[in-house]
């Protein structure tokens, strides 16, 4: 029982390093990025989307499941607080990847304009600004 419990616990700890290795990857370019007045979103990531949900604080994992058309026991309340980012990205009605934090803690945070439970864009209309202020990127959504 003690040997089980050993080796569920050491392939937990390895799942959950090879997913934060990809998420610190893909935070560090985006808490890097240079200012700017145009990027592709798709430039800065290392995997395939079709749409990035943008879920705005306080949105229960059933609120989000209805919103993406998906159930996954990937998915998560974003019940933390105003500050918090989750962005949820997907393929061909899979989950690929999820960015969740507090944009205080990342180094970046994203102005999308105003939306209410969720901003979703698409891999091909995926440009945003970049501009720096006090430390912290801020990538502001260009409408087409």
């Amino acid at each position: 029982m003690k040997k089980l419990l050993v080796i569920t616990l050491c392939i937990i700890t390895l799942v959950f390093s090879a997913c934060s290795g990809n998420n610190e990857k893909f935070e560090a370019k985006l808490s890097e990025q240079k200012e700017v007045s145009k990027v592709k979103l798709t430039e800065l990531t290392d995997f395939k989307w079709d749409y990035a949900y943008f879920i705005s604080p306080y949105v229960s994992k059933e609120e989000i499941e209805k919103i993406i058309s998906i159930k996954s026991d990937e998915i998560q309340d974003n019940n933390n607080n105003d500050s918090t980012i989750y962005v949820v990205f997907t393929e061909k009605n899979k989950v690929v990847y999820q960015l969740f934090g507090d944009a205080q803690n990342l180094g970046f945070s994203f102005d999308l304009g105003k939306y209410k439970k969720f901003k979703r864009i698409t891999c091909d209309n995926c440009d945003f600004s970049v501009q720096n202020k006090d430390g912290e990127n801020i990538y502001k959504l260009i409408e087409k």
